[in-house]
């Protein structure tokens, strides 16, 4: 429900798996973190899946304009930072070539622009990574304020 609805405060999930020990293990964690889904999460999760051809082409649509987006950014950046295009989803992984780590940039970025990225770290990727979404309408908004402080750099 979260990338391709673009619900992500709904905390709908199922896991499907062979292995007993690892289905024994999430049983007993999710015991400590919540008996059951939310019913109100529940049932705004259904309400999107009887509307899914709609919300998936909107979202869909959105996403497409703003990987042109995206392409432009990266473009007029390319001495600052570095991408491989995914071939689908919602996010990107960019390389940040500019002297500094990516953690101090990042935090630099929310606290004077408001944009926050995803250091690498977080996801086990080691170096000057960072993660970048461009699933939501006012993407642009955010990349205005990133570009101006790209350009001060």
């Amino acid at each position: 429900m979260t990338k391709a609805f673009g619900l992500a405060g709904l905390r709908i999930g199922w896991i499907a798996t062979q292995d007993v020990d690892v289905l024994q293990r999430i049983g007993s964690y999710k015991l400590y973190t919540s008996i059951c889904n939310s019913a109100t999460s529940e049932i705004l999760a259904l309400i999107a899946l009887r509307a899914k051809d709609k919300i998936l082409k909107r979202n869909r649509d959105v996403m497409l304009e703003n990987v042109k987006i995206l392409e432009a950014f990266m473009e007029r950046h390319q001495n600052h930072l570095s991408w491989t295009l995914p071939q689908s989803g919602t996010m990107a992984v960019v390389q940040l070539l500019l002297p500094i780590s990516i953690e101090k940039f990042a935090e630099e970025l929310v606290e004077k622009m408001g944009v926050l990225i995803m250091p690498g770290v977080v996801f086990d990727l080691p170096g000057n990574f960072f993660r970048i979404g461009f699933g939501k309408k006012n993407m642009i908004a955010s990349l205005d304020r990133f570009e101006q402080f790209l350009s001060s750099k």
